[in-house]
């Protein structure tokens, strides 16, 4: 798979994961009490795969940007590997449970 296909896929995973949060916002903001309860029942027993998912592709993504495409990463990008790269082995402990490789 060549570099621009790559970079696309990433790039429009991230415009759709952003109209995602777009629609989510003017739902919560448009729907009141109702919807937000909705959705926190529907989003909240898979809020932890989630998020390992989200930090899981933009670790991925940044190592082959930088590994395979030989980017040179940016000042930016550094501190998102850096949050990015800690998470995902983090995710899937619940928020109450120590993980011997996340401590704080």
């Amino acid at each position: 798979m060549s570099t621009d296909a790559v970079t696309l896929f990433f790039a429009l995973l991230a415009v759709v994961v952003q109209l995602a949060v777009v629609a989510t916002l003017v739902a919560l903001v448009a729907g009141g009490a109702n919807v937000r309860s909705r959705l926190v029942d529907t989003i909240g027993p898979d809020a932890t795969k989630l998020a390992l998912a989200i930090a899981t592709t933009a670790t991925l993504g940044s190592l082959y940007l930088s590994e395979v495409a030989n980017f040179i990463p940016c000042r930016l990008c550094w501190i998102q590997r850096g949050s990015c790269t800690r998470w995902s082995p983090c995710s899937p402990w619940p928020s109450g449970a120590a993980s011997p490789s996340c401590s704080s």
